[in-house]
């Protein structure tokens, strides 16, 4: 699917070939990747509706947020940043829809 647990491993490939590179030409690099560190990810509502629109059709998205169909589009593709209120009825829809996947058994 490639999501952002991909797009984890990628940063994390892509900052150790940073750090070789630096090695290898002998460049400086920041200190702080010498020691442990944690990268922090943080989404907006736009990227997140642009991953999201791709495994569900437009109007699941709306059936799941109670938001329309051409708002949701705008913000997908950042014509229009949602107001708080409308950010957090989209991220709660897809904590409840995540909740409710977990409950699944096989």
């Amino acid at each position: 699917m490639g999501g952002f647990k991909e797009l984890q491993s990628e940063v994390l490939d892509s900052i150790k070939f940073y750090i070789e590179c630096a090695e290898n030409d002998g460049e400086e690099y920041p200190p702080i990747f010498d020691g442990e560190y944690q990268l922090e990810y943080k989404s907006d509502v736009e990227s997140l509706l642009s991953v999201y629109q791709k495994i569900f059709i437009k109007s699941a998205l709306e059936h799941l947020t109670g938001i329309n169909q051409g708002q949701l589009s705008h913000y997908a593709c950042g014509c229009v940043k949602p107001r708080r209120e409308q950010a957090m009825k989209i991220v709660n829809a897809l904590h409840e829809l995540g909740e409710e996947l977990k409950m699944i058994t096989v």
